[in-house]
């Protein structure tokens, strides 16, 4: 995994910008808005992103694992359970980069249960399986990495600071940021007030 293939990750995200304007087809055709609804701060998110790290290194991992064994790990992903709130609270933050970055995540654990579903079933050859397992999961973590380092004006990551050093919106995230890590209470009791607002729109994303 130590090359990048360029030319899939351009075809992919192509795929996925084709596939994000037929959703958003879907959606008005559903009587929903275009686009989901954004709602929770970016601090949030980013606090949010650093609480599902796990989530990326076990995938990393995961990935890693099934190009040297050539077979699908046999991994309960209900060990994971409790990092899936977060997930889904992710697709509320405002911001491409935070919303992406969880969609992302999301994404490879389906498709890691629906692979080992396969390989459960017998239908078809693991060896077969775990090579288009792989390079899904290598495609979006290379999309992730992207997404997590490559930041807008709302979102950074590892406290890049001195990139945003004269955009004062980031400034005042930055501070908000910091203060919401000081008063764990105040955190918690934000986002248990966001989780409230996304089960009440629920049928909107």
């Amino acid at each position: 995994m130590s090359q990048i293939d360029y030319d899939s990750i351009e075809k992919l995200n192509e795929d996925l910008e084709r596939r994000l304007e037929e959703h958003r087809r879907e959606r008005i055709a559903q009587g929903k808005p275009a686009e989901k609804p954004e709602f929770i701060p970016i601090p949030y998110g980013v606090i949010l992103l650093e609480r599902i790290e796990p989530v990326r290194e076990f995938l990393v991992k995961y990935a890693l694992l099934i190009n040297q064994s050539k077979r699908v790990p046999a991994f309960d992903l209900s060990t994971l359970d409790k990092y899936r709130p977060d997930l889904e609270l992710l697709q509320a933050v405002k911001g491409v980069m935070t919303g992406a970055s969880g969609a992302l995540m999301r994404q490879m654990l389906e498709v890691i249960e629906k692979s080992q579903k396969k390989v459960a079933k017998g239908f078809e050859a693991e060896e077969e399986v775990a090579a288009e397992l792989s390079k899904s999961l290598y495609l979006r973590l290379q999309l992730l990495d992207k997404r997590v380092r490559v930041s807008d004006e709302h979102y950074w990551i590892n406290m890049d600071y001195n990139y945003y050093k004269d955009n004062p919106e980031l400034d005042r995230d930055k501070l908000e940021y910091e203060r919401l890590k000081a008063n764990p209470d105040e955190l918690e009791k934000g986002l248990a007030d966001y989780r409230v607002q996304f089960e009440s729109r629920r049928d909107e994303f």
